[in-house]
């Protein structure tokens, strides 16, 4: 299963494939180096050159971050509303989001 995710990720950053987005319309992208996004689900993601911030979580979700390769770079069972995840290159992350009422994925580009 989690080769599968992976697999999908890296597929749906490649293609830009709908996928990704879970009709959320959640694909960013901003050459502005600060940028803030509110979904409908809830979250809001702010990302920056070295750090891309999760808020409005319910403790007991899993996040999982991915780089442009499929690599996971994050992966936490989060126990605060709140998690900053640190990056050290700009480029495409796929986010997941996993509580006991949904999963949610979007991918954000950060120049």
């Amino acid at each position: 299963m989690k080769q599968l995710i992976i697999i999908l990720s890296f597929f749906c950053c490649i293609t830009s494939a709908s996928l990704c987005e879970n009709g959320y319309g959640s694909s960013v992208e901003s050459s502005d180096p600060a940028l803030t996004e509110n979904y409908k689900s809830g979250y809001t993601i702010s990302a920056t050159n070295e750090v891309i911030t999760i808020s409005s979580l319910t403790a007991g979700s899993q996040v999982w971050v991915f780089d442009a390769s499929g690599r996971n770079i994050y992966n936490k069972m989060v126990k605060s509303d709140l998690i900053n995840v640190p990056i050290r290159s700009r480029g495409v992350f796929i986010i997941r989001i996993k509580n006991d009422k949904e999963i949610f994925t979007t991918k954000i580009f950060i120049k």
